[in-house]
């Protein structure tokens, strides 16, 4: 049963943004609502500059939202194709 519960512990703060992590973008102090791909986000949001630490880059719901914009004819293409 111990061990039953600390899974759920585990598994609880391992869901994005229970953590309170704040945004991985320079000069941004929000918190983050979504953790994205550090290589999607460069892709997508070159003008972004941000801590490159991990693989992972925190967004803040602004930025979140610059992100899809910019990668919403990509996800929109992805779509099409699912038979």
């Amino acid at each position: 049963m111990l061990m039953y519960i600390k899974r759920v512990e585990k598994l609880r703060k391992s869901k994005v943004g229970y953590d309170k992590e704040k945004c991985s973008v320079s000069d941004c102090t929000a918190e983050s609502k979504r953790a994205i791909s550090s290589k999607n986000v460069k892709v997508a949001l070159p003008s972004l500059k941000f801590d490159p630490t991990g693989k992972r880059v925190y967004l803040c719901k602004e930025h979140y939202k610059q992100f899809k914009k910019a990668t919403k004819t990509k996800r929109t293409l992805e779509t099409l194709t699912w038979d």
